[in-house]
């Protein structure tokens, strides 16, 4: 199943993810998906690309590292990636604030 994502992954020109981060009692964790548009019929296209343990706290710097871990695994390269929706929380906010790249296009 990972091989067909990473070709489906890899056979696309623009990808977008979602990510989120919540603890269950003493247990974190950080779940993140990617989105695209089939170039052959123009169909969404959603998979899950992780649902993992997050060691530690849910630290900006911590999100920052396991997303990149991710996009890394799944050969996601920055320039193949459109962008990331996550919520409003202020481990978000400031990993993408410190590490994110900046649009001049949307400055």
């Amino acid at each position: 199943m990972l091989f067909d994502i990473k070709l489906a992954l890899a056979k696309t020109n623009c990808v977008c993810t979602t990510a989120d981060a919540w603890s269950s009692k003493h247990r974190r964790f950080l779940g993140v998906t990617a989105h695209w548009i089939d170039d052959n019929n123009l169909s969404r296209k959603s998979v899950a690309l992780a649902c993992r343990n997050f060691p530690g706290t849910h630290s900006f710097d911590n999100v920052t590292n396991l997303l990149e871990e991710i996009h890394t695994f799944f050969e996601l390269p920055l320039s193949k990636l459109a962008g990331t929706v996550t919520d409003n929380g202020s481990n978000f906010v400031k990993a993408f604030k410190e590490f994110g790249i900046v649009d001049e296009d949307f400055d």
